[in-house]
């Protein structure tokens, strides 16, 4: 676990932990399991192991919630994600169920102004014959004051849903639903589960996160799944940069440019055997594909790890030089049983990859191919 001891980040959260929530009746925890056409789970399944909120909303009906502004009263198309990662197959019935319940409303007609134009404002206030200057709050407020209440219903082409005080109460006891749905780091489901059954210490969810992704680290590194172990490291520095943490946001990124770089994926923990010159050629395959080259001339990051470099060097706003240093330093720490690269050829690809450094080593994605030749003892590189 030595390995591991970096990333087990504390809490930063001063709030006290959100109490735990007893679902009414103990949930059967089971996972459900998809059939053969492909179906997800019927959110009956769900729900059996999930847990209500303190005013009795599970989480599909709080990401609801959050999407209700968006919805309007009469007619709506639906995204395909409340049937496939929410198991709703009728969420206009989700929408009517929050109406009566008191969490949505229809909006105000000032509400329902302010999603129109200005041209369109102004064509009801020609109508009556009212004056047409003015921003856009002005002409709102002259149409309040101009027509009635049944007349702006009529005026109006669209009203949507609202969320009443209640609504919005609901949303902010229970940010992780709409957290999780945009960043996707695991389902709200799971989420759902986790904050209840697995937090002895209270954690807040993004604390639970945290604690999630060291044990996907050591579960991958154990089971030799490299690309979803860098993967992980990845979620992490974008994890971290929410928070403003840029440093360790920049280690977590090095980790993961290291093991792009060094040829080494899922289900790498394969041992050669010199005896068959075929597994020689499929384990210099596997590990020659694990590197990214765009011209098979140079090896780069990831264009997305290139975007993030360049962001974190803006957002740590260190000297250059100090930030070449440290990038230097980063990589030398970080112990990889496998390379293709060196950790100093590591970290000079990253730099020059942000524009920091010039390229030192010339035709990498050839020499990549002869070290990974004289790794497993082949006389030439197999044909791409």
């Amino acid at each position: 676990m030595k390995l591991f001891s970096f990333f087990n980040k504390k809490s930063t959260t001063s709030q006290s932990a959100t109490p735990v929530i007893t679902a009414p009746t103990t949930p059967q925890h089971t996972i459900p399991i998809a059939t053969a056409s492909d179906e997800p789970p019927t959110l009956q399944q769900r729900l059996s192991s999930a847990y209500p909120s303190r005013s009795g909303l599970y989480p599909h009906e709080l990401l609801m919630l959050s999407y209700a502004p968006s919805y309007t009263i009469k007619e709506n198309t639906f995204q395909h994600f409340w049937k496939w990662e929410y198991s709703v197959t009728d969420p206009q019935d989700v929408l009517d169920s929050l109406f009566i319940r008191g969490f949505i409303q229809q909006e105000s007609h000032a509400q329902a102004l302010s999603h129109l134009t200005v041209p369109q404002l102004k064509a009801l206030l020609a109508s009556v014959g009212e004056k047409l200057s003015g921003n856009k709050t002005e002409l709102i407020t002259r149409i309040l004051d101009n027509f009635d209440g049944d007349k702006l219903c009529e005026a109006i082409p669209v009203f949507r849903f609202a969320l009443t005080a209640k609504g919005e109460e609901e949303i902010k006891q229970n940010e992780y639903v709409l957290y999780l749905h945009r960043s996707r780091y695991m389902s709200a489901w799971e989420m759902n589960r986790l904050l209840h059954e697995d937090n002895p210490s209270h954690l807040q969810y993004r604390d639970i996160i945290w604690r999630e992704f060291n044990r996907k680290l050591s579960l991958h590194f154990q089971n030799g799944d490299y690309g979803l172990y860098r993967s992980v490291f990845y979620q992490m520095h974008s994890f971290l940069c929410e928070e403003g943490k840029y440093k360790s946001a920049l280690i977590m990124l090095l980790n993961t440019v290291s093991y792009d770089l060094s040829g080494l994926g899922n289900a790498s923990n394969l041992k050669p055997n010199y005896a068959m010159p075929l597994a020689q050629e499929i384990l210099y395959k596997h590990h020659l594909v694990n590197i990214y080259s765009e011209d098979k001339v140079e090896v780069i990051p990831y264009p997305g790890i290139t975007q993030s470099g360049k962001k974190l060097f803006e957002a740590l706003d260190m000297p250059t030089d100090d930030f070449i240093a440290f990038v230097y330093q980063e990589c030398t720490t970080i112990k990889i049983h496998e390379r293709v690269f060196s950790a100093e050829e590591c970290a000079n690809i990253f730099l020059a990859s942000i524009g920091l450094e010039e390229r030192r080593l010339i035709n990498s994605y050839e020499v990549a191919k002869q070290r990974l030749c004289k790794r497993f003892k082949l006389k030439k590189p197999p044909e791409d």
